[in-house]
């Protein structure tokens, strides 16, 4: 919902709804993102144009609806899954459950969602860092460029 229409639309037709927005270092983001959509993100400051945007959605969605957007490190999502969920789960006023652990569809397990190649289900630990990834002139540019709003969304991070 970087789009403020959007957001302003959600929180129109779900009042009482929360919006969980996934925060990823914006290295490892890229690296991910590169390979999922390779024209896309072939230019590293389109790149972190976008990265920006999205992530400057989350601060401005927190200041509207402060109760509402709940902020997510993907790092800790993938490290620790049932940690993460649980609190998830006692936040939104849900019953946690086993199967909050594992990607699915319709309640039937799928591969994870990711721009590398997958084996295997459930949660990928290992996709937690993919910064050495990225070539290292293209990490430090990206790093520059994000370090102060990456500082700020974390700060939000509700869980």
């Amino acid at each position: 919902m970087s789009d403020a229409a959007n957001r302003a639309t959600f929180f129109a037709d779900y009042p009482d709804g929360y919006w969980i927005s996934i925060l990823r270092d914006p290295v490892s983001w890229y690296a991910s993102a590169a390979r999922h959509q390779p024209s896309e993100y072939a230019d590293v400051e389109k790149a972190v144009g976008l990265w920006r945007a999205s992530s400057q959605s989350v601060l401005d969605g927190v200041d509207r609806h402060p109760r509402q957007v709940i902020v997510v490190r993907f790092e800790d999502l993938v490290r620790s899954p049932a940690s993460v969920m649980d609190r998830l789960a006692r936040l939104l006023g849900i019953a946690f459950h086993a199967e909050l652990l594992c990607p699915s569809f319709n309640g039937i397990p799928i591969l994870a969602d990711s721009s590398f190649d997958v084996d295997r289900h459930g949660v990928l630990p290992e996709t937690a860092d993919r910064a050495g990834m990225v070539p290292e002139d293209a990490a430090d540019f990206i790093r520059r460029q994000t370090a102060d709003l990456y500082d700020r969304v974390c700060a939000l991070q509700t869980l």
